[in-house]
């Protein structure tokens, strides 16, 4: 019984029961954050998108993983789901990067060599997107199982 009680409690696959708003957001998110880091590569700090861009990447690179976290565990969802949930800010921003690099250079724009590697930025945002979807999985599972205990 305790092993499958445990299974039970903290289901590694599948999707959370009603799971559309939260996939939808999530993806638009994500998708915002990749046309802002594409114009922004592309044209540099020519545009008002560079100021949303600024607002934009920490929002959803660093908050939107622990809230998909909490609200799919709280749904009844599964880690690894939660924890690619997690991971795709960080992996979408490094392909927005080296397109939008790729289109400044082809516009003639393109912007200087920065201090750090890209593969050790995205990596580090993909350590804090996994560790932030991860808290929030553990903080949502922990709601539910309080929220069972209350109600029955």
């Amino acid at each position: 019984m305790p092993s499958t009680a445990i299974a039970d409690a903290v289901p590694i696959r599948g999707l959370p029961d009603r799971s559309r708003p939260l996939l939808v957001g999530h993806g638009l998110a994500v998708a915002a954050l990749v046309v802002l880091t594409v114009a922004t590569a592309s044209f540099g700090s020519q545009g008002w998108f560079d100021d949303a861009y600024g607002v934009v990447l920490p929002v959803v690179a660093f908050g939107a993983p622990v809230v998909v976290g909490v609200a799919g565990a709280a749904l009844g969802g599964g880690l690894l789901p939660t924890l690619a949930l997690g991971a795709a800010p960080s992996l979408a921003w490094a392909v927005a990067v080296v397109v939008g690099r790729a289109l400044g250079t082809l516009l003639g724009t393109p912007l200087p060599i920065p201090d750090s590697p890209l593969w050790a930025i995205a990596g580090a945002f993909l350590v804090v997107g996994l560790a932030g979807a991860l808290g929030g999985f553990v903080v949502g599972r922990v709601g539910r199982f309080a929220w069972q205990r209350l109600v029955g």
